[in-house]
């Protein structure tokens, strides 16, 4: 016998009393299984009081988990709009139960959903359901509105220190709080004490905080300690929350101040409404104005003159990400006390409450992580080229006076190669359009292609006769004298470098790492400098295209024109993470970052190169003409604006 599950919500007292009960709807859905011939357990029926317009609700969840293991066979729901009053939740479930094979049955409904006129027709239903929603929203709130007009409290939270009396609907005062809240005032004000110290005396005393309130009723503080995020001590926080409020304990409380849009379950305030809109609803005072006015005035004070809580800053902070779904979500650091280790962890919460656990478990150390960073970085540092180059602008800082005419060719090349670029794309769009022939679009783009490989070849010839000149001039220091200089700073400064240093030589360098939450794969690692393309060879490889055989094994058939980053192992030690795939941000370096003469040699020179770059963003051509750095032509690349060599 097939076996399934029927499910149940309501969301307003109105539906409670004008026949969509839960026992009404329980009583149907179970008059369809008998009909019908099915069979649905007592532990199988899931029964709640929630609205229809979010998709994560407790009872629901617990049914979408039963259904993505696949140990149901049917659902069975009293109508549509008890599924949900939202187009895209509702979708969004019936997705869920049709990936699982599971049947979807509406005991007070007729349509089947088999043919194209009862999908409509469902897909009407629920799109009036979601209509409807928006009327009860609007008329609750017209309700509320009337209600506080009227003195009458409005809202389902009652504050601090109060109790709905539930004939009139006014508030009234509940003294074993009313009492809690002039101890902590005049504690507060008048004998000078810290904010820790009232919450400390409170929780000695074993007074119950707000989040434990009885609020008249017995059984109130035992239902609260059931729930899970539930907190039995006062904190420094409560107090502050409390005091914070000393407004409302005049005897005066503004409601509908703000607007709000409901998103999900956050809050989002869109505005606050004028006041002529705000209504006061007048409850009973426990403190005078001049009270409320001086606690918080005080409050502002020690906030001016408090001194900020030190928050630890490690080195990947904001860079690191997870791959997990449905997006990359940012690592947060935090401290092992017991070990006195930096770690970090993924920071993808379940949304329905924060102190839910995690939804991704993707952990990592710190020495494991910022290792593998500062190693890449060491690797990238002492690569040969790369000392060559930073040989090139120590043998060569001041170039004016080399050649000027010829520089000032070089940059004429450099800018007809971008328009002859800019011209050959605007002619594929002409084309594509339909503008221009076949034949005119073939002519053009071979001219174009021509004069492109003849300014190539010339900007070439410039670049060997400006090296040459160069070479000429630094006859006096030898090449391998500079980088034999250069490598031993460069490994002096990874050997004793502090965490500072480090940090802000990767704040530098590094635009973002992720961390896989399959350990098999890279870790992948986005460095953000114009490094030259001779040293990016080094990290990159030909992508292929590849099948795989009966036996499972990959062979390469073909290249497909591509460029990927290159795997490349890791130290074995630093297992579970065994590769890395380094990639090149072109877009991401720059920046205007200010010279500190207590920079290591190796970080006053990235320093440089961001401030060449930020200045090359808002005119490339001046620094071509200025003589600062050069870039050689590379066969089917264009050459940088920036950078000598590519630097």
């Amino acid at each position: 016998m097939l076996s399934g599950a029927i499910y149940c919500r309501v969301s307003t007292e109105d539906q409670e009393t004008h026949g969509m009960s839960l026992p009404h709807q329980r009583e149907a859905c179970f008059r369809f299984v008998r009909e019908n011939g099915l069979f649905v357990p007592e532990d199988m029926v899931f029964l709640e009081q929630y609205s229809g317009g979010f998709l994560e609700r407790p009872e629901l969840d617990k049914l979408r988990f039963l259904a993505s293991r696949k140990l149901l066979d049917f659902v069975v729901f009293a109508k549509r709009d008890r599924v949900a009053r939202d187009q895209y939740v509702f979708q969004k479930i019936m997705k869920d139960f049709a990936d699982a094979g599971i049947r979807v049955f509406y005991a007070e409904e007729k349509l089947t959903g088999d043919s194209a006129m009862d999908a409509f027709m469902g897909s009407t239903i629920v799109g009036f359901a979601a209509w409807e929603r928006e009327q009860i929203k609007l008329r609750t709130t017209a309700g509320k509105r009337q209600h506080a007009k009227n003195n009458k409290w409005p809202f389902a939270s009652i504050p601090f220190g109060y109790l709905k009396n539930p004939t009139t609907k006014e508030l009234e005062l509940y003294e074993p709080e009313k009492d809690i809240i002039l101890r902590i005032v005049r504690t507060y004000l008048y004998e000078s004490t810290t904010l820790g110290s009232i919450a400390k005396m409170f929780s000695e005393e074993g007074v119950l905080p707000p989040s434990m309130s009885e609020k008249g009723d017995s059984n109130q503080t035992n239902k609260r300690r059931m729930r899970k995020n539930a907190v039995s001590h006062w904190s420094e926080t409560t107090v502050h929350r409390i005091l914070s409020k000393a407004s409302v304990f005049t005897g005066v409380y503004q409601a509908f101040q703000k607007q709000y849009k409901k998103v999900w379950n956050k809050s989002i305030v869109l505005g606050e409404r004028p006041k002529d809109e705000w209504i006061e609803v007048r409850i009973p005072a426990i403190i005078t104005t001049k009270e409320a006015e001086a606690v918080l005035e005080k409050l502002e004070s020690n906030r001016r003159f408090a001194k900020k809580r030190a928050v630890r800053s490690y080195m990947l902070q904001g860079k690191l990400l997870c791959d997990c779904e449905p997006c990359m979500k940012h690592f947060v650091g935090y401290h092992n006390n017991e070990k006195n280790l930096r770690n970090y962890r993924c920071n993808n919460y379940n949304i329905v409450r924060i102190s839910e656990d995690r939804r991704c478990r993707n952990h990592i150390s710190g020495l494991k992580i910022e290792g593998v960073v500062t190693e890449t970085l060491r690797e990238l540092f002492l690569d040969p080229d790369f000392l060559f180059e930073r040989a090139v602008s120590e043998l060569f800082p001041n170039t004016e006076n080399t050649s000027e005419s010829s520089r000032d060719r070089y940059s004429e090349l450099y800018a007809l190669i971008t328009e002859t670029e800019a011209k050959q794309k605007r002619n594929e769009e002409l084309y594509i359009e339909g503008i221009v022939s076949k034949e005119r679009f073939n002519e053009h783009r071979a001219m174009l292609e021509a004069k492109q490989a003849e300014y190539e070849k010339e900007m070439a010839r410039e670049y060997a006769l400006l090296r040459s000149l160069d070479h000429k001039e630094s006859t006096e220091r030898s090449w391998q004298e500079v980088m034999a200089a250069i490598r031993e700073e460069t490994e002096e400064f990874f050997e004793q470098a502090s965490y500072e240093d480090l940090k802000t030589l990767v704040n530098l360098c590094i635009e973002r790492v992720v961390i896989p939450t399959d350990r098999k794969n890279p870790v992948k690692i986005t460095i953000k400098l114009p490094i030259p393309p001779e040293i990016q060879d080094k990290y990159y490889e030909d992508e292929m295209v590849e099948y795989v055989d009966e036996h499972g094994k990959t062979h390469n058939i073909m290249l497909t024109g591509e460029r990927k980053p290159r795997l490349i192992p890791l130290d074995p030690t630093k297992a579970p993470l065994k590769f890395r795939a380094v990639d090149f941000d072109e877009d991401g370096w720059g920046g205007d970052f200010p010279k500190d003469e207590t920079d290591p040699p190796l970080i006053a020179y990235v320093k440089r190169w961001h401030r060449l770059s930020y200045k090359s963003d808002q005119s490339k051509l001046q620094i071509l003409l200025r003589g600062d750095f050069l870039v050689p032509a590379k066969s089917g690349r264009l050459p940088s604006p920036v950078g000598k060599s590519g630097l």
